[in-house]
């Protein structure tokens, strides 16, 4: 059985709604950008709280893989992007 329910909004009460799909995130550590991941972006109709959610089961890109840094640069040239603080 799979229950899902929408995020709420503790503040206002109301369940969220998807703002936007497909949005990256950057994990960083402590020596720079180390993953990007796909997910989605909620927001509360009424008080415009943000939240993320809806990640991927793995990252899509890392650090240590092959092309990471133009990977990087093309997501951060879109804008598209939320950079987490390490």
């Amino acid at each position: 059985m799979c229950n899902y329910h929408k995020p709420v909004c503790v503040a206002c009460r109301l369940e969220m709604r998807p703002e936007k799909n497909g949005i990256a995130v950057l994990d960083t550590a402590a020596f720079g950008p180390y993953q990007l991941w796909d997910a989605d972006l909620w927001k509360c109709p009424e008080c415009s709280m943000e939240i993320i959610l809806g990640f991927g089961s793995r990252p899509y890109s890392a650090h240590y893989e092959e092309g990471f840094n133009a990977v990087l640069q093309r997501v951060r040239a879109s804008g598209s992007i939320v950079e987490l603080k390490t």
